[in-house]
Order: C-alpha cells, then sequence, then structure tokens
C-alpha cells in the first residue's frame, strides 16, 4: 500500500490533473461569446487592463463589495495558503534555510520557517472552520450549499491539520529525506524513504485535491481569470467598420455573429 501511495500514486494524480485541467480550459475557451463582455468604463491600455486582472486576483474587490466578512475569510484563507505552498517550495529545497539570506544563522533561520509555517497553518486551518460553520450557519448560504462544498473544505482542513500534525512530529533529518523522496518523484526515481507518518497522511490528501481540482470549484481562479480578461478586453468601435464582425475576439468557432445576415427560409418556388 505504502508502495502505491509513494511510487504510483503522485503520478496518476499529476496525469488526471494536467488532461483534466487542460480539457477544461479547452472547453472554457471555446464556449462562444457572440458579443464583447467588456464592462464600462473600461481600461484603455494593456497595463490598465493588466492592473485591473491583477487587483482583483489579489485583493478580491468584488468579493470587498458583495460581502466583507466572507471576504476576509476568504483573503486569509487563500493568503495563508499561498504562503504555505511558497514556503514549502523554499523550506524544503534549503531545509529551513533560506533566511540566512538576510544575514540571519542557519539555527535562527530554522526557527523562524518553522514558526512561519505553523503560523500560515493555524490561519489556513482556521479559516477554513470558520468558512464551514459560516455555510452552517447562515441560511441562504446553507440553502445554496451541496455535499462537494462542504466536501471541499473537510478536504482543505484535513491537509491542514495533517500538516500541522506533521511539524509536530518532524525534525529536519526527515526533511532531508522528504526532498531527497520528492527529488526522485521529479527525476521519475521514486524510492520511498523512511519518515512520519503523518507525510503520508499528508501527501496522499494533496494527491486527493490534486486529482479534484479539475473537475471542481477550487479551479474558479483560472476561470475568474480568463472572465476578467473577458470583462476588461478592449470595448468594441462605434460605428463598426463596414465588413468587421461585432464579436469578441474570445468567440468560438461556431459563435453566432450578430452582423451577419439572416439565411432566408423560402422556398424557391
Amino acid at each position: 500500500m505504502l508502495f502505491f501511495i509513494g511510487c504510483i500514486f503522485p503520478y496518476l494524480a499529476a496525469a488526471f490533473f494536467i488532461v483534466g485541467l487542460s480539457r477544461r480550459l479547452y472547453r472554457w475557451l471555446t464556449v462562444p461569446a457572440p458579443f464583447p463582455l467588456t464592462t464600462f468604463p473600461a481600461p484603455g491600455s494593456p497595463g490598465e487592463r493588466l492592473l485591473v486582472w491583477f487587483k482583483e486576483l489579489c485583493l478580491f474587490g468584488s468579493l470587498f463589495r458583495f460581502n466583507k466578512l466572507l471576504w476576509l475569510l476568504g483573503w486569509m484563507m487563500h493568503l495563508a495558503l499561498a504562503f504555505i505552498i511558497v514556503g514549502h517550495v523554499f523550506g524544503i529545497y534549503f531545509l529551513g534555510r533560506q533566511f540566512t539570506v538576510i544575514g540571519l544563522d542557519p539555527g535562527t533561520s530554522r526557527v523562524l520557517s518553522h514558526l512561519c509555517g505553523t503560523v500560515a497553518g493555524w490561519v489556513l486551518l482556521i479559516s477554513l472552520l470558520a468558512l464551514l460553520g459560516r455555510r452552517l450557519s447562515d441560511t441562504e448560504a446553507r440553502v445554496t450549499s451541496d455535499v462537494l462544498n462542504y466536501f471541499e473544505l473537510a478536504l482543505l482542513a484535513a491537509i491542514a491539520f495533517t500538516g500541522l500534525g506533521l511539524r509536530w512530529d518532524t525534525n529536519w533529518r526527515e526533511v532531508a529525506l522528504v526532498r531527497e523522496y520528492v527529488t526522485g518523484l521529479i527525476r521519475l526515481h521514486p524510492a520511498l524513504v523512511s519518515v512520519s507518518p503523518w507525510f503520508w497522511w499528508h501527501f496522499s490528501l494533496v494527491n486527493v485535491l490534486v486529482m479534484y481540482l479539475p473537475c471542481s470549484r477550487l479551479v474558479h481562479g483560472l476561470g475568474g481569470g480568463l472572465l476578467r480578461v473577458m470583462l476588461t478586453e478592449p470595448p468594441p468601435v462605434y460605428p463598426t467598420a463596414a465588413g468587421k464582425p461585432l464579436r469578441s475576439p474570445f468567440a468560438g468557432a461556431t459563435g453566432h455573429d450578430p452582423c451577419a445576415p439572416a439565411k432566408s427560409t423560402m422556398l424557391m418556388r
């Protein structure tokens, strides 16, 4: 069982993620948009459009205007998750010595690395539990929630919890073994290592999440980013030049052209 979890499951999860996400992106990009969806006032230059997209991606402005409590919980959850992902990459690669670049000694760097990761883990877990509590206590949220909403929050909370458990039961020697194991996975030569059972629980749940992502609403960031690009694309020019269709650049090959002449349905006598 451990061989499957450590040497086969990660590749199955990665393949499912790549294929599933590619298909979903292709489906999104080929949905016809028969007319521009630009909102007004529309940004003028590509740089301004990029700034609007980046501000929405980082600050969740639309959610802030809609519900400030939900914005706070969601923003904290996403910020902690981003911090944890970056921390995993640098913390495992440098074995906790990443803060030596700012002049700290290796021992202090490892203490700070452990502290930052622990705080981020608790923030993630608490924000997820708060979001779950909101879904259970808020009448409107409870009515619009389904089983998958609760499953997604529970899965993320389980990953956060096992990650915190891993911090309680792991030393830096085991982190070095984890780095060796991950390096073997990347080089397509996986080899099991003797580490805490917390790691295998945590790693298995992460792989479940990776497999589930393409089929879930957790990739709303990609869909929201694409929609933001469509909402900030250059507006149509009026009057439209002769022979130029009034269509969005995102219109698929099967998209309806509102400027195309209607086909006659009269029968030839």
